[in-house]
């Protein structure tokens, strides 16, 4: 990376960091913590996930195993690319964690249910100015698209709720490499 600007994580720099789910694990638990964190509390909880049991139920074989491997290589490679600090026994990420966002988003194939919903509540509108220069259609043609206007608040409204529904049940993305029957949970 000489010669390259320190502040912009490149493509190839951020799949070698997330090629590895607890690199991944290590990376969800700082952006979602508001102050430094203990190396060894970072281990534990990584621990817990790979096991599926909580922290505390840790032998320290367990914990260890984790420290041992965070502490000399994932830590170290995330702070080589600028996205985490390590001082002392304190790990805490940096304000370029973010910068690797594009790089966990999950695609679909799929039309999301609001590209669906906006397009036809803007057929419905259509068919409410088509209704008025046609007056002998009107009547039918207003009902027709009041049914769509309708229709679509509702296929709105049940699509967010299944949307907030399924991000509530499913694990980051960052977490990708754990079980999907793994609850994440706050250290402990």
């Amino acid at each position: 990376m000489i010669g390259s600007d320190p502040a912009v994580i490149t493509r190839d720099a951020a799949y070698e960091v997330l090629s590895n789910p607890r690199r991944r694990a290590i990376l969800h638990i700082l952006r979602t913590a508001d102050r430094p964190i203990e190396v060894t509390t970072l281990a534990a909880q990584v621990a817990g996930w790979e096991e599926g049991i909580r922290p505390a139920d840790l032998t320290s074989r367990q914990r260890k195993r984790v420290y041992v491997s965070m502490y000399q290589t994932h830590i170290p490679k995330l702070e080589s690319v600028g996205l985490v600090t390590h001082e002392g026994e304190n790990v805490r990420a940096t304000n370029q964690i973010h910068e690797i966002d594009t790089y966990l988003s999950k695609e679909s194939r799929w039309i999301p249910w609001y590209y669906l919903t906006t397009a036809t509540s803007g057929f419905a509108v259509a068919l409410f100015g088509l209704a008025a220069l046609a007056p002998f259609v009107s009547t039918s043609l207003a009902y027709f698209a009041a049914f769509l206007l309708v229709a679509s608040v509702g296929v709105s409204a049940v699509g967010q709720f299944i949307e907030h529904r399924q991000q509530s049940r499913t694990l980051p993305v960052e977490l990708s490499g754990y079980p999907p029957s793994l609850r994440v949970t706050g250290s402990e």
